[in-house]
């Protein structure tokens, strides 16, 4: 008997211990919503563009900046770059500027819709 009250009150700490909303718990909603994911989700603009070195194509994605809405962010993308596309990439997966094409964007995926 004691040994079910003793879980059952580290149960009941285990859950008074937890995060009380989402902002504590890591979560963001938006147009890339993060749920906890480690990877950080960033509003990323991406395009393909020519890359000197190798003569190959590359892909780069920027940081957006407006992304309150799914409009915003495909018009910021637009503002980067005519070509771009609205994406959510892992925080490490996007550049710091233009030359910087170092990264992938396999990881990447689309944006939730958010009006």
């Amino acid at each position: 008997m004691k040994t079910s009250i003793l879980l059952l009150a580290a149960s009941a700490g285990v859950v008074l211990a937890q995060p009380a909303s989402l902002a504590e718990r890591g979560y963001s909603t938006g147009v890339c919503p993060t749920y906890g994911n480690p990877f950080e989700p960033t509003a990323a603009c991406c395009y393909y563009t020519h890359r000197p070195d190798t003569g190959y194509s590359a892909v780069v994605c920027l940081k957006a900046t407006s992304t309150n809405t799914t409009a915003d962010f495909t018009e910021n993308c637009r503002e980067i770059n005519p070509t771009a596309t609205p994406r959510c990439c892992p925080k490490a997966a996007v550049a710091k500027d233009a030359s910087d094409m170092d990264h992938e964007d396999l990881l990447c995926q689309d944006p939730k819709v958010v009006n």
